[in-house]
């Protein structure tokens, strides 16, 4: 499954070497933003999960890191990453929307609220 335009390469999962569990995984989209009349090439998180077991042995910031990487190389230097955590002191606000495929999934798993 895969966006159109998006980057192959940075769809990038992390496995277990014994077993072959897929232990975590992340996708990036690309984004033209509008800043005035200037356009700027982003990218940004689709998507990033990593299983529970996993989550206390910090991959995200792994992931994220991976992630920039392969982006510069693409000469794309600004990317964001959105978390419904307070990581640290937050230098912005913004709000967006999202469209739910499964919303009475998104339910019962807590991750929404009517």
């Amino acid at each position: 499954m895969c966006i159109r335009d998006s980057f192959k390469d940075c769809a990038i999962g992390i496995r277990m070497k014994s077993n072959k569990e897929l232990v975590g995984f992340i996708t990036v989209v690309p984004i033209t933003l509008s800043l005035g009349d200037t356009k700027v090439d982003t990218a940004g998180s689709g998507f990033c999960c990593v299983h529970t077991k996993y989550r206390s042995r910090r991959m995200t910031p792994i992931f994220i890191k991976e992630v920039h990487r392969r982006l510069q190389l693409r000469g794309i230097w600004c990317s964001y990453f959105a978390s419904n955590r307070v990581i640290s002191d937050p230098f912005t606000e913004a709000w967006y929307y999202h469209r739910c495929l499964n919303f009475r999934k998104l339910l019962a798993v807590s991750r929404v609220r009517t």
